[in-house]
């Protein structure tokens, strides 16, 4: 089974692209901050269609300098990986004028560094 692993893959768009590489045969590893109803009834879904084909492991994205090891982990519990679905995301209400500078910074960690990082994590055993 090939392993690909979706980032937000607990709600929305990443668990529907989580749900159909599930269906297809692949093995889905969907990481984010935790855990949603959405997700646990998917992963059960998923089990009983296929099973061992949907995991999930809760990881905050914003914390660039563990991603090394989040893919340490993975690859060493699941083998190698074969596709990646940056999909992950975050987003906060207000003005950006009057955000404070650490919410800008964690904007940038999660939605335009954090995907830089995995993917050079994973595309490594892949070259």
């Amino acid at each position: 089974m090939r392993n690909v692993i979706v980032t937000g893959g607990s709600r929305g768009l990443g668990l529907g692209i989580a749900r159909n590489l599930s269906a297809a045969g692949y093995r889905v590893i969907t990481v984010a901050r935790k855990d949603t109803d959405q997700l646990n009834r998917a992963m059960e879904e998923a089990e009983h269609a296929n099973a061992g084909s949907f995991h999930f492991f809760p990881f905050d994205l914003a914390k660039t300098e563990d991603i090394s090891q989040l893919v340490k982990m993975l690859r060493k519990k699941f083998g190698p990986v074969h596709g990646l679905v940056n999909n992950a995301g975050a987003s906060f209400e207000g003005t950006l004028a009057l955000m404070p500078n650490s919410r800008i910074e964690e904007l940038l960690r999660v939605n335009t560094l954090s995907p830089i990082v995995l993917t050079k994590y994973v595309v490594r055993s892949m070259l």
